[in-house]
C-alpha cells in the first residue's frame, strides 16, 4: 500500500504540471490573400521551394520573433493559425517590387483577407511550350518593368510535379542573359529528350514551365504558367 500511495505521489505533480503548460489560448485568427500584378491584375505565380515569403512581426514583445508565411506556387497564401492583434508585413526576398512596409495592419479574430497589388519584376508572355521531334522547346517573351536591374537568366524546367521551377525540377535548361533590357526580348530553350530519358520516360506526363530571373537582391523567378506535355 505504501508503494502504490508513493506512485501516485511522485505521478500528481507532472500530471498539473501538464495541465498548467496545456493552459494557453489557440490562435483565434486566419489570415488570407493573393499578390496580384498591379497592372494585369493576374496573380503572380511563385516557386512552391524557396520562393516568395511574407515575413511579419507581432506587436507587443520588446523583442518581436521574426514569422514567415510560404506563398503558394499560383501565387496565394492562407494562414489558418495566427493569433488577433496587430502586426508588420515585409518581404526581403520577393519575385517583385518590394511594397513599403506594411505597418500596424490589425487581424481580427476569424477570417482575415490582405491582398498585395505589386510590380513584379519581370512579365513573361506569349509563351508555347510543346514537343517537337525529341525535343521539347519552349518559345516566350521577356518584359522586365524595371531598367534598373539587369535580366541574370531565363530557364526551361521540367518536373513530374505541378509547382515545377528553378528549385523544384529534374531537369532544367538555362541561358544566362547578364543585360538589361529595355523593351521586350523573345527566347527559345530546348530540352532533349533522348538525353534526359532517365529522369523524362516515354509514355509519362510531366509539367513543364518557363521563368526569367533579375538580378537585384533577394529576387526570385518569375514564371509563365505551367504546360503539362506527354513525352
Amino acid at each position: 500500500m505504501k508503494k502504490i500511495l508513493t506512485t501516485v505521489a511522485f505521478i500528481m505533480p507532472f500530471a498539473l504540471l501538464s495541465c498548467s503548460l496545456d493552459n494557453f489560448d489557440a490562435p483565434d485568427a486566419a489570415i488570407s490573400g493573393g499578390f496580384y500584378d498591379d497592372v494585369t491584375g493576374e496573380l503572380i505565380l511563385q516557386d512552391i521551394v524557396n520562393g516568395t515569403k511574407i515575413k511579419y512581426e507581432e506587436y507587443g514583445y520588446s523583442n518581436p520573433e521574426q514569422q514567415n508565411m510560404v506563398v503558394k506556387n499560383d501565387g496565394t497564401y492562407r494562414n489558418s493559425k495566427i493569433f488577433s492583434g496587430t502586426y508588420d508585413f515585409y518581404f526581403e526576398e520577393s519575385n517583385f517590387i518590394p511594397p513599403v512596409r506594411l505597418i500596424g495592419y490589425e487581424i481580427h479574430k476569424g477570417e482575415n483577407t490582405l491582398d498585395f497589388h505589386v510590380q513584379p519584376y519581370i512579365r513573361i508572355t506569349g509563351a508555347l511550350i510543346r514537343k517537337e521531334g525529341n525535343k521539347i522547346v519552349a518559345r516566350f517573351n521577356v518584359s522586365p518593368t524595371t531598367s534598373n536591374y539587369q535580366v541574370k537568366e531565363v530557364g526551361l524546367f521540367a518536373h513530374s510535379d505541378y509547382a515545377v521551377g528553378a528549385d523544384l525540377s529534374t531537369v532544367r535548361t538555362k541561358a544566362n542573359v547578364n543585360a538589361v533590357i529595355e523593351d521586350s526580348q523573345s527566347y527559345t530553350l530546348e530540352i532533349n529528350l533522348d538525353d534526359n530519358s532517365d529522369n523524362l520516360k516515354p509514355g509519362k506526363s510531366y509539367y513543364f514551365r518557363v521563368g526569367a530571373l533579375i538580378d537585384a537582391a533577394g529576387a526570385k523567378y518569375n514564371y509563365a504558367k505551367t504546360v503539362k506535355i506527354t513525352i
